[in-house]
């Protein structure tokens, strides 16, 4: 045999030339599922980006204004003002979890809660100026409508 044929890369010397065996795959196999099973729960990464997109369902469902043609203007309820307050409450609650695991700091997570907030409370007030115009509504028709007799 030539010296060359002989001369083995060292480059290939940390791959192992054998499989392991099965007991040594059960133990890494056991110690990957013992890693993943005591996780400690959701990261603060985790939390914010929960809320991020709790506020992206809200801004796609409730919280997003319909065109009604036939009286071609948006269309806007107390009951959706409800519900898109209700998912800003979730998403603020998912922020307050990422300050308590110790995101506050962070410029982006701050701006982001600080608008959340911001949000919250103009729907609360969005919500009580509506409710009151539905009900202006409903009187204003109410007195219109001549009562049904018995």
């Amino acid at each position: 045999m030539s010296e060359r044929a002989q001369v083995r890369p060292t480059c290939y010397d940390w791959i192992p030339m054998h499989l392991p065996s099965r007991s040594q795959a059960r133990c890494g196999l056991g110690a990957a599922l013992l890693l993943v099973a005591c996780s400690t729960g959701p990261t603060r990464h985790d939390a914010y980006m929960e809320a991020l997109a709790i506020e992206g369902e809200a801004e796609r469902g409730p919280c997003k204004l319909t065109f009604d043609a036939g009286i071609g203007a948006q269309v806007l309820s107390s009951g959706q003002v409800a519900a898109c307050l209700e998912m800003q409450e979730k998403a603020l609650a998912a922020y307050e979890r990422a300050a308590a695991l110790g995101m506050k700091g962070d410029a982006a997570f701050e701006k982001a809660h600080a608008r959340a907030k911001e949000r919250r409370d103009r729907l609360r007030s969005m919500l009580t100026n509506v409710a009151r115009l539905e009900r202006d509504q409903v009187r204003a028709r109410l007195a219109r409508e001549p009562a049904a007799a018995p």
